[in-house]
């Protein structure tokens, strides 16, 4: 669990990014990127970051996030931001990773221990 409390007060001008992989339809609820990303989502504005979520197709929506936030599912996230603090989160399917692409972000997340 990530702990944001420690944060400085600058923290409620950042604006974060969160790109989820699930389809931006009424197929996302059975997606369980869609339930991660929402509640990743709502911890993030219980600290009054700005936070918005692009889906799949729709990735690069928000341009002017100060942070985005990948939520891996099956496919890479082709465009990364640069300038921007990339964070990339893997909760599925790390067999099709590859170190390339873990290069491009600035922090990895993995949500098992083993990778």
């Amino acid at each position: 669990m990530l702990n944001f409390s420690k944060i400085t007060p600058i923290y409620n001008k950042i604006k974060i990014a969160i790109k989820n992989p699930s389809p931006d339809n009424i197929k996302k609820l059975q997606w369980g990127d869609y339930w991660l990303g929402l509640d990743l989502a709502a911890a993030l504005k219980e600290y009054d970051y700005t936070v918005t979520t692009d889906y799949h197709g729709k990735f690069n929506k928000n341009k002017d996030a100060d942070i985005n936030i990948v939520i891996r599912g099956l496919d890479e996230l082709k465009k990364i931001r640069y300038g921007k603090t990339n964070i990339l989160y893997i909760i599925s399917h790390p067999e099709k990773i590859k170190k390339k692409e873990l290069n491009k972000y600035d922090i990895i997340i993995s949500a098992s221990e083993a990778f």
